[in-house]
């Protein structure tokens, strides 16, 4: 077994919100990037971006407690899962599950979250053109076996 641990910031939440999987399983999508060790030519640090699918309690309490820029540590496993497009393609997408126990904490007080959401509600960072190039296949929307 894998577990994949880093701390970086939510870059997008899905516009649909919380959702529902087929089976009545709460389910919340979002972005997260953090930066690696490897610098770049120009010394900069290299960012990695996730998709990151959270189910059940977790992702109703992440739909309340995250917002865009939220500082948080995910702790949890890699998934591939292979599909089959509309056209007959055999594609792929990958995301990380967080541990069902301290697969995410959040790392930093309740009011600069407050105050972040308060400013992206007047100045929202949520494009739903941009959820375009972390678009899932249907299948996803299948219960995740646990």
């Amino acid at each position: 077994m894998q577990t994949y641990i880093a701390d970086g910031r939510v870059t997008f939440i899905s516009s649909k919100g919380l959702t529902q999987t087929a089976k009545g399983t709460a389910t919340l999508t979002f972005g997260f990037a953090c930066s690696s060790t490897y610098k770049q030519d120009d010394g900069s640090m290299l960012s990695t971006y996730h998709t990151v699918v959270s189910y059940g309690k977790q992702a109703e309490f992440l739909s309340k407690a995250l917002s865009v820029g939220s500082l948080i540590l995910v702790k949890g496993q890699i998934i591939d899962r292979p599909y089959v497009s509309e056209d007959g393609e055999q594609k792929g997408y990958r995301f990380l599950l967080p541990d069902k126990q301290g697969g995410i904490a959040l790392l930093e007080t309740k009011e600069d979250s407050e105050s972040r959401k308060k400013k992206h509600e007047k100045e929202p960072l949520i494009d739903d053109n941009l959820e375009e190039d972390y678009s899932f296949p249907n299948e996803l929307d299948e219960e995740f076996p646990f």
